[in-house]
C-alpha cells in the first residue's frame, strides 16, 4: 500500500521473456514521493548546510557541488527532512536509522557525474555494513529535450536514464539479492550534463545493510 500511492514504474526488472533479461535488476520510479513544497524545502537546505565543489580527480574541472546532512544539526531540527526520512524508510520496511543522512546534488550549467557505483567497497567491513540501496530524489525541474540533460542513467543496462521530474524518485540495488555483501557491477550510475541556464538539483538516500546510527 506505501507503494501505490506513489504509481510505481519498473524500467528494469527480471523478464525471462527477453532474451539475456532474466536476470536484469530491479529499478524502480516512483512519482510524486516528495512534494514540490517538500522539495524546494529539502533543495534549500543546501545553502544553510553549504555547497562544497566536487571536481574531477585529475584536473581542476568543477564536476558538480553536494551537501551533506551527515553530522548536521540544522537537518536534524527539520520537520519536512525527518517526514521525509520517515516516509522514505516505510518503502523498504527499515528503521530510519539503516538510511544515510541525505547528500544534496546540485548540477548547474555543464555539470555532470561520471559513471560510479554507491556500493562503496572501502566500508564494506564497516559496521553498518554495505549501501545495498539507493534511492535519488529529483528536487527540480530541467529542459530534457534533445539531450536529457540533468538525466540520472545506468549506462549497463543498455543505456537506461531517467529524464529530471520534480518530486519524482528512483530506487535501485547495489548488490545482488542472493548476497548482501556482493557488488552488483551492472549498477554504475551517472548524472547526465546540465543544458544552459538550467540547474538540477536532488537528494541521495542510501540504505545499509545494518543500523547506521549506531554505527556512525
Amino acid at each position: 500500500a506505501a507503494w501505490k500511492k506513489y504509481d510505481p514504474v519498473f524500467a528494469s526488472f527480471p523478464d525471462p521473456e527477453r532474451k539475456g533479461g532474466e536476470d536484469d535488476p530491479y529499478v524502480v520510479i516512483l512519482h510524486n514521493l516528495v512534494s514540490n513544497q517538500e522539495a524546494d524545502k529539502l533543495a534549500s537546505m543546501g545553502s544553510n548546510i553549504g555547497w562544497k565543489l566536487v571536481e574531477s580527480s585529475n584536473s581542476e574541472i568543477e564536476l558538480f557541488q553536494t551537501a551533506t546532512c551527515r553530522h548536521s544539526t540544522f537537518c536534524d531540527s527539520d520537520e519536512t527532512y525527518e517526514n521525509i526520512m520517515s516516509r522514505i524508510s516505510s518503502l523498504v520496511n527499515v528503521s530510519k536509522t539503516y538510511i544515510e543522512p541525505m547528500e544534496l546534488l546540485r548540477f548547474q550549467e555543464g555539470d555532470y557525474s561520471s559513471p560510479h557505483h554507491n556500493f562503496e567497497l572501502n566500508e564494506l567491513w564497516t559496521p553498518a555494513g554495505p549501501r545495498v540501496l539507493s534511492l535519488f530524489v529529483f528536487l527540480s525541474d530541467a529542459n530534457t529535450e534533445g539531450t536529457g540533460g540533468g538525466s540520472i542513467g545506468f549506462p549497463n543496462l543498455d543505456w537506461l536514464y531517467v529524464k529530471p521530474r520534480k518530486g519524482m524518485a528512483v530506487l535501485w540495488p547495489n548488490v545482488h539479492g542472493e548476497n548482501l555483501y556482493d557488488v552488483d557491477m551492472r549498477m554504475d550510475v551517472e548524472h547526465f550534463p546540465v543544458e544552459k541556464d538550467e540547474q538540477m538539483i536532488g537528494g541521495y538516500f542510501h540504505f545499509r545493510l545494518f543500523d547506521w546510527a549506531d554505527a556512525d
